[in-house]
């Protein structure tokens, strides 16, 4: 087993009888336009067809996300493909009373995440404190050290420890991922999922979680609504409390282990079973 397309030419020297299995983690080839947004560079990773090449070398490709799953399956019909999500072990409880008017925003310093901040501060943040003027944004992770933030009432926290963390998420009002491109799945939504936040998102952020939108966390068509949809849960507690309730049970029956491994592990014991069987 191997990650990535981008390290599959380690398999070429394995043995034919060998299961040969890519945990792809993304795919680069589907929808090659979300790389295509205005104000944002993106590094070359590979070409479709390079990447077709890798990924032909298995026998078993693993996606992160069904939407991945489904591209690739319409890509390579006659391979196995099957789908392990991210697990994220269930956050603390959160407090009853978050900080109030608190949003986060957690995340690494990759160009989608730097750029959506970018356009979250230029397009749906000062609309926020006009409706909520005691509102406030904590930026929290790789992101804050190659962004110069100058915005009102945001605290630059930084990298933090997981303790530190696990606190962040206890007590904001709601987390966001304003990120409008990307790939594979977006772990920071399944971290704050999993800890019982509400959350908003973007289209982008919510590539594969379409089905717990309007549940589980809002959904964000435009940097209107995103920033509409913000001041609905910093403004009504009610709807506050109903997405942690829904985010926390969306987190269990999507990224729990046995929700995210099951599938893999049923893969891997019939072609064990299939080999007993053989050598009998």
């Amino acid at each position: 087993m191997t990650e990535y397309a981008l390290l599959s030419k380690c398999l070429d020297g394995v043995p034919p009888a060998t299961l040969k299995v890519i945990d792809t983690v993304e795919v680069f080839f589907r929808n090659q336009e979300r790389f295509h947004v205005d104000g944002l560079t993106v590094p070359f990773v590979c070409s479709p067809d390079s990447e077709m090449t890798s990924l032909n070398r298995a026998d078993v490709l693993v996606a992160i996300q069904g939407n991945d799953t489904q591209a690739l399956k319409e890509m390579f019909p006659g391979k196995q493909i099957v789908t392990a999500p991210y697990t994220y072990q269930e956050g603390r409880p959160r407090a009853s009373s978050p900080d109030a008017a608190t949003v986060l925003y957690v995340a690494s310093s990759n160009p989608f995440n730097v750029h959506g901040l970018q356009q979250f501060l230029k397009e749906a943040w000062p609309p926020i404190l006009k409706r909520v003027p005691d509102a406030t944004l904590r930026v929290v992770g790789g992101v804050a050290s190659v962004l110069r933030i100058d915005a009102p009432q945001v605290t630059n926290v930084g990298r933090v420890s997981d303790e530190q963390l696990a606190r962040e998420y206890q007590t904001a009002s709601v987390v966001i991922n304003p990120q409008v491109a990307g790939t594979g799945l977006k772990i920071k939504c399944v971290e704050a999922l999993s800890a019982g936040c509400p959350v908003v998102m973007n289209q982008a952020g919510a590539d594969g979680l379409e089905k717990g939108a309007g549940a589980a966390f809002l959904l964000a068509r435009d940097w209107r609504e995103f920033s509409d949809n913000v001041v609905r849960i910093l403004t009504d507690a009610g709807l506050r409390r109903q997405l942690e309730k829904e985010a926390r049970a969306f987190a269990t029956d999507n990224f729990s282990p046995e929700a995210t491994f099951s599938e893999l592990e049923r893969t891997l014991s019939l072609r064990n079973n299939r080999v007993d069987s053989q050598s009998i």
